[in-house]
């Protein structure tokens, strides 16, 4: 059964990181060959196939079962990269959960949790990822449950992936939507931030953030007028304008906005990376540890309740975190975003991880808002070139009143238009 490869794969990437830092090749090596144990890859595959049949409780079962034969396979090398075995029953119900089917996945995820298997708090995280990829994916048949004919772009023979090849769902327009009031934006370093980044020259960044601060350390501000910075260039009102051009009945987006928003914060995040590697290396006053990379790939990725393990990440790295984390719509992100709108941004630079009581923004996935945000994301990864939705009837539906909808969707070089579809905002 394919799938179950695909599921221990996706486990052994979650860990490999923590492997070969702590015990090497050799490591990953014996790691690699107890997840592909027949033990392993028999109890996964009976998994997988359980939770189709609608056999939750016996799916945990055997997610159960696969996990700990994995964690015995390779006891000593997952107890020297700290991999604990709880870790493990997550990283197997994640993965399985994930070739299922929104409708199952959910039902078993809630089956894990009710097992003991893995935290509530887990659950919930999980789910509402799961489910923010199946609203960007099916984004034409959840809003208002109408049906979309696809259409191949005219001229073009596979979907673009070019800028869209992260599995992201429906996360960054919602988040980069909210309005924030900036307090460290130090207009001189923005602007020189702007013209370094667009001339991709990150040399230049280094040494006239150098030449600002003179001899004075580089301080949180700078991080913090960074994190602005970021927020600042990707900052949109897309989603709030189209909200206010349906309430006149029509609204239109060119989904090449969507796919600049992508290819721009991957920009961000190349150039910022290089600048935070380059400055280390400079003759400059540095307070210390605060540039040095070490935990920001997995605080980018990181479910909320597994933050507080980050303790001793950097400044450097909650800055690196944000701008990856946002392709996720991950915590660190949705806990950044909610300290820039509440003016609390010093906050989450300055304190530790564990340290910071500041609650993740949390977008909702079941208002026209997210619903409208979700059709965009899920047609631009589609490589559609525009989104026309009309509303017509008696007004959208609040409360008792609905509002049906005629939205055209026009793809390809030509501008040809889909099937018109129609149905009833939920």
């Amino acid at each position: 059964m394919e799938e179950a490869p695909r599921c221990i794969a996706a486990v052994e990437e979650a860990v490999k990181p923590a492997v070969v830092a702590a015990a090497g090749v050799a490591g990953a090596l014996a790691v690699h060959d107890g997840l592909y144990s027949t033990a392993v890859v028999s109890a996964t595959a009976a998994a997988v196939i359980l939770a189709r049949e609608g056999a939750f409780e016996r799916a945990v079962e055997y997610v159960k079962k696969a996990a700990e034969a994995a964690y015995e396979a390779a006891r000593e090398v997952f107890e020297k990269a700290k991999v604990m075995l709880q870790r493990l029953y997550e990283l197997f119900v994640e993965a399985v959960a994930r070739v299922l089917d929104y409708v199952k996945a959910h039902w078993f995820i809630i089956a894990a949790a009710a097992a003991e298997l893995i935290a509530w708090a887990v659950a919930q995280q999980l789910d509402f990822t799961l489910w923010m990829d199946h609203v960007a994916m099916l984004a034409s048949l959840i809003f208002g449950g109408v049906k979309f004919r696809r259409e191949r772009p005219a001229g073009r023979s596979t979907i673009n992936e070019e800028v869209l090849a992260t599995k992201r769902g429906a996360s960054v327009l919602p988040l980069i939507g909210v309005e924030v009031t900036y307090q460290f934006t130090n207009e001189d370093l923005v602007n020189l931030i702007r013209s370094a980044i667009s001339k991709g020259d990150v040399q230049m960044l280094v040494k006239e953030v150098i030449r600002l601060h003179g001899n004075k350390n580089i301080d949180v501000t700078t991080i913090a007028t960074l994190i602005e910075y970021v927020y600042r260039e990707l900052h949109t009102d897309i989603v709030a304008r189209s909200l206010n051009e349906l309430r006149t009945g029509r609204t239109s987006v060119n989904l090449d906005q969507i796919r600049g928003i992508y290819k721009r914060l991957d920009e961000l995040e190349k150039s910022l990376y290089t600048f935070v590697r380059a400055l280390r290396s400079q003759p400059v006053g540095l307070y210390p540890g605060n540039f040095e990379l070490k935990w920001f790939d997995k605080i980018a990725k990181a479910p909320l309740q597994h933050l507080i393990n980050y303790g001793s990440a950097t400044m450097a790295d909650k800055l690196i975190a944000f701008v990856k984390g946002l392709k996720y719509g991950s915590a660190w992100a949705r806990v950044v975003v909610n300290a820039l709108a509440q003016g609390k941004l010093l906050e989450v630079v300055e304190k530790p991880l564990p340290a910071i009581d500041i609650k993740p923004y949390k977008p909702k996935a079941t208002d026209l808002a997210g619903r409208l945000a979700s059709i965009y994301e899920g047609f631009a990864k589609a490589g559609a070139d525009r989104v026309a939705i009309t509303m017509t009837g008696k007004g959208y539906r609040g409360g008792k009143t609905r509002r049906h909808v005629n939205s055209r969707v026009h793809r390809g070089h030509h501008h040809k238009s889909a099937k018109n579809f129609r149905g009833r905002s939920p």
